[in-house]
């Protein structure tokens, strides 16, 4: 139904494009992933980004709380899957889910295999994968719903954030399940000059 809308949005005159969509094809999915991986983009993006210490704040903000990590739009999952690494490390006992939320089903595969290659081991450690619609966050119940008392974190991790049409009506909407203590670890770049001289931004 999604490559439907996508198909009706294209051939509509004034159609427009939200980014959710650019994921759907397998095409595009590879797309990312190639650029995601080149020498370059990780060198600049992915190895420069503190996880390990973000990870340490983390820990010392929720004790010794298990932990539910809620990867939305976690692409191929590399980042996340890193971030879960270091969490369990700095558990004295591990206990932690790891929740891959991807609109695009060959990401969510690469992202999921990647995972459970290097989380499955780890006794007290699952990883789920769960295809859907991080804009329609509060309908997945098994994210929010837990007996026992548990701290969420929801990561945007690889600058989703910047993919956002609208972000206060992001965390309003999409975010109104999450409970005092919970957190969200984000990353987002954040431009100096004119877009007319794409220079001076790179810059």
């Amino acid at each position: 139904s999604m490559l439907q809308e996508l198909k009706q949005r294209l051939t509509a005159p004034g159609g427009r494009i939200e980014q959710t969509f650019a994921y759907l094809d397998p095409q595009s999915a590879l797309d990312y992933f190639t650029m995601a991986n080149e020498p370059r983009y990780v060198t600049s993006y992915r190895n420069s980004m503190p996880i390990e210490q973000v990870a340490e704040k983390v820990i010392e903000s929720i004790g010794r709380l298990p932990i539910d990590l809620i990867a939305l739009g976690p692409g191929d999952g590399q980042q996340e899957t890193r971030f879960a690494q270091a969490l369990v490390g700095m558990q004295s006992e591990p206990d932690l889910r790891a929740y891959l939320l991807d609109i695009s089903q060959p990401l969510l595969s690469k992202a999921h295999r990647y995972a459970k290659d290097r989380l499955d081991a780890i006794r007290g450690v699952t990883v789920i994968g769960m295809w859907g619609n991080f804009h329609y966050l509060p309908l997945y119940e098994q994210i929010f719903y837990s007996p026992a008392r548990r701290r969420r974190i929801f990561t945007m991790l690889g600058f989703t954030l910047s993919n956002l049409d609208n972000e206060p009506m992001f965390f309003r909407d999409c975010l109104k399940s999450a409970e005092p203590g919970d957190l969200a670890i984000l990353d987002f770049m954040i431009a100096f000059g004119s877009t007319e001289h794409p220079d001076e931004i790179r810059a």
